[in-house]
Formats: structure tokens, sequence, C-alpha cells
């Protein structure tokens, strides 16, 4: 758009239509900005590796129903569309000022994490967090996002946290509990 925009034409009735897509465009913009102002980091799971395995996974049950028929193999692969995208778009960490959401639905504030921890399962990386409240988490370090996933956690996470003591140590003291994070008691 111009710096300079004339008025929108009046079309009858008295009534002053805004221009075509201008509420759109507003929109859009709101949204950034309140992006922006809450300051979440989403990381998710990188789709092309992710698929294939899938992909490799679905393939003989596709295979044995286009033996059978061509429809069935058509359901067989729209099933397995579905669980695809639903698993892309459900495996996402949400980093926030006030904690971490992990998968749509485990939230955790920064206060909860007591130890943290590198581990490999698989050739995959995780961070295993234990919580003063519930379940420990484990965390997939392989979510790509806009920066790395350890950059961002370790900077997010507040000073003295386990999560960003561990991922500062490059996991060499990682099962360090919060309260060992901080120091020796001073006195």
């Amino acid at each position: 758009m111009c710096a300079e925009q004339s008025a929108p034409p009046n079309r009858g009735h008295g009534a002053v239509l805004p221009e075509p897509g201008r509420h759109l465009q507003a929109a859009a913009g709101e949204r950034t900005a309140l992006a922006m102002n809450s300051r979440i980091e989403l990381f998710r799971l990188p789709p092309w590796p992710w698929a294939v395995l899938y992909g490799a996974i679905w393939l003989p049950a596709i295979w044995e129903g286009a033996q059978l028929s061509l429809l069935l193999a058509g359901v067989c692969a729209a099933i397995a569309l579905v669980f695809a995208m639903l698993m892309l778009r459900l495996s996402e960490l949400r980093i926030r000022e006030e904690g971490l959401v992990l998968y749509h639905v485990n939230k955790m504030a920064w206060g909860d994490a007591v130890a943290a921890r590198l581990r490999g399962i698989a050739g995959l990386r995780y961070l295993h967090v234990r919580r003063a409240r519930g379940m420990s988490w484990w965390i997939p370090l392989y979510l790509v996002g806009s920066r790395g996933i350890m950059v961002a956690l370790a900077d997010r996470a507040p000073e003295g946290n386990p999560i960003r003591t561990c991922l500062n140590d490059g996991g060499a003291n990682s099962a360090v509990p919060a309260d060992a994070a901080k120091g020796p008691p001073r006195g």
C-alpha cells in the first residue's frame, strides 16, 4: 500500500465501505504483533524424514489393499495420510515466557523442572526433565524451528533453571538438581 491513501468510494446509502482485502491485511498485522509480543517459539517434527518412515510402515498395508481392490488401497492410503498429518501437526513444542507446552496438551512452568539430563535413544536426542509435579518429560531435541531447539531452550529458561544449566554445560553435569545448580549455600 502507498503511504498516502485516498478515501474509498461511497457506494450508496451513505455507507463507506473499506477497501477490498484491507480488513484481512489489518488482521494479519494484528496477529503478527500479537505473536511478537507473546514471544512464542514453535518447534515441529521435520516432515520429510518422518514422512518417509511413516510411508515405509504403511506401504505393506497399501500394497495388500491394492492386491484386493484399488478402492481398498485408496482407503488405506487416505487413512495413512490422515494419521501422518495428525502426527506432524500434533508433534510440537511451544516455548513461552511462562514455560513449555508439549504436544498441545502437556504444560510445564519453568519452576516445575527439578533436574534435566541429555539422553539419546536410537540415535535421537532427548532432554529428560524430572518435574516437581507430574510425570517426567522427554523433550525431543530433533524438532526444528526458526533456530536450534537447544539454543532456544537455554536462552528462554530462567537463570538457575536445570534445563538451562544442562544445556549450557552440554550435558556434562546434566543430572544436577535445581538446588545444586545454584551452587553451594553462602554463609
